[in-house]
């Protein structure tokens, strides 16, 4: 009896966890959906004030996305890529957010950072779009099965690839297989 309760309650404890990371992948899918828009609207927002509250949406975005993909369950460092796209965004929009509070305007330059920004952002969300259309309970639970095996997380390795193309760097061959 002893056995089966423990049985009952370790099949609990699996369905709990993947309902957790489930509910933490949708949560960086929404995540990034929200600063696609965030970027979208920053293409045509031409008040200073308004690029501030946009910016500053980025930003804390780009802090929750962080700590979306730091609860998913990684047990190696190869998404080295991620945390740069993600860390960039974060300060990119708070050094331009900084700049519009001293009452400079968005440059050029500033503005071509945001749309490659964007560009990158995009290829990520049509990524997360598709494997979340995809994706079923039992997809879930077999991705969670080689998490614990081999430690890749499919997630970081698409964030990975669509900042790789941002920075210019391949990770080909960077996850274990």
């Amino acid at each position: 009896a002893v056995v089966t309760y423990g049985a009952i309650n370790l099949k609990k404890l699996n369905a709990e966890k993947r309902i957790a990371y489930e509910s933490d992948f949708y949560e960086i899918v929404s995540t990034v959906d929200e600063l696609n828009n965030d970027f979208m609207k920053l293409d045509v927002a031409t008040s200073e004030k308004l690029q501030a509250e946009i910016l500053t949406d980025v930003y804390l975005k780009s802090r929750l996305l962080e700590s979306g993909i730091g609860r998913f369950p990684v047990e190696t460092g190869g998404n080295e890529q991620t945390a740069n796209y993600v860390n960039f965004t974060a300060e990119t929009s708070k050094r331009l957010m900084e700049k519009l509070a001293r009452g400079e305007s968005l440059t050029e330059r500033d503005k071509e950072m945001l749309t490659s920004l964007y560009k990158t952002n995009q290829t990520i969300r049509e990524e997360l779009d598709t494997l979340a259309y995809e994706m079923t309970d039992a997809d879930m639970e077999d991705y969670l099965k080689k998490v614990e095996k081999r430690g890749i997380e499919e997630i970081c390795q698409i964030l990975s690839d669509a900042s790789a193309k941002r920075f210019g760097h391949s990770t080909e061959g960077s996850a274990k297989n």
